[in-house]
Formats: structure tokens, sequence, C-alpha cells
């Protein structure tokens, strides 16, 4: 984490906004603490009720405690979701996705998978960006103490939804576009949305593709057994 052009400001400005960041960094661990949301969005789910409880919590928290955990927690619960949506495979191999410095790492790598994955469509993108981009602003800007930092506000504004009434506040506009958010994708966690294999889904291609290997082998003179099919169930 990096603070830009901290030099302009004098040092109670400084003192003030690092201790928002870290209240904001003790304020993601509490919470995913509390609600067990790390350990959920691996292996449990995520229910309205929880989501409604983090909202009420986030509504207690300062203006860059609200743009920073309010994204940590979209962002897990975006991972999960599209955990829900891949193939079945080991912890290993998630790891190996979304493990630090992996390619799945990033919030918005997780964003742009999980528009290619159709589980959603460009509005929600939009609005998920915009989320990482004010939590991005306070994390790195030493200005952004609140809502009121004009890149902030012109953030939300601009991509504000018609639905939220003009005059809530940019605050409880970002609050309500997270909440918006965290809901639906808590929705499409409780469905079966795994992608099924080819070898399921495609039985008669993926037999077509085993055969035509096998004969490639023989014609090799290879000893080597071709791709053995599971049984149908």
């Amino acid at each position: 984490m990096r603070f830009r052009r901290c030099g302009k400001h004098p040092l109670n400005h400084r003192i003030a906004a690092l201790n928002g960041f870290l209240l904001a960094v003790f304020s993601i661990q509490r919470f995913g603490t509390h609600y067990g949301f790390s350990a959920m969005t691996k292996r449990k789910g995520l229910t309205i009720a929880d989501v409604n409880a983090f909202k009420t919590e986030l509504e207690k928290q300062t203006d860059r405690g609200v743009g920073i955990v309010g994204a940590a927690i979209v962002e897990d619960i975006l991972e999960w979701v599209i955990e829900c949506r891949l193939t079945d495979i080991s912890k290993t191999r998630l790891e190996s996705l979304f493990g630090r410095m992996r390619p799945l790492s990033s919030f918005s790598a997780k964003i742009e998978l999980g528009m290619a994955l159709g589980l959603y469509d460009d509005p929600l993108r939009i609005a998920l960006n915009v989320i990482r981009d004010v939590r991005n602003q306070f994390a790195h800007e030493m200005e952004a103490l609140d809502f009121n930092y004009s890149e902030i506000s012109k953030l939300i504004l601009a991509t504000r939804s018609p639905h939220i009434k003009e005059d809530l506040s940019v605050r409880n506009s970002f609050i309500t576009m997270v909440y918006a958010a965290l809901v639906l994708l808590q929705a499409e966690g409780q469905e079966d949305i795994r992608i099924k294999p080819l070898v399921d889904t495609h039985r008669r291609l993926f037999l077509q593709l085993a055969t035509h290997a096998q004969e490639m082998q023989q014609a090799q003179g290879s000893t080597h057994k071709g791709p053995q099919l599971p049984e149908k169930k």
C-alpha cells in the first residue's frame, strides 16, 4: 500500500489518514472472523441474513472503513460465486488460481472472469469496478478521507443507479451499491451453477476425441493407453 503526494499534507493529516486505513484493515479482519466470511467463501455459503448483518455493521464504519471493508467483502463473495461456477477442483488448484500473485488474485481479474462466466451483465460489472476504484482511492490517496473527496464522489454519482434516490448521500449511495452487489451474488450462490465437464455434457464428442487419440497412438505404434473414460452414471 502506498500513499501518493503525502508531502503536501501536514503531519496530523497524514496520521489521521493512516489511522483510518489501519482501522479499516482491522475491521476487515474482525468482520471476517465474526461472520466467518473467509471460511464461508470456500465451503459454506452466504445467507441473506449475513448480508443484512454486514450492511448494519458497515453503516457504523468511518467513510474510509466503508470504502475499504465494503470492497473487501464484495471481492470475497465474488470469489466464492466464481468457485461455485467452476468445475469441481481441488483446494490446491483453487489456490493456484486465487492465491497471492496468482492469475485471479486481483479484484479486477475476478470481475472480468465473473462477467465471462455469465454470472452478471455489464451494469453489475460496472458497479463492481466502481466499488474497486473507490477502495483504491481510499487506500492510496492521502486526501481521500471521506466520500466528499471529488474523485470518489464523481465515480459514484456518475454510475449511480436511477433507482437510487437523488437526495441520497454519496456515502449511502455507495453502501446501497455494495448491498445490491452482495444480494445479487448471494442469490446466485444458492443455486447449482457449476459448469459440467465435457464428458458429462458432450459425451459423444468426448468419445470421438478419445477414439481418435487411440487411433493416432496405434498408428504410431505407441504402447501407451489412450484416455480412460469414466463409466456413465
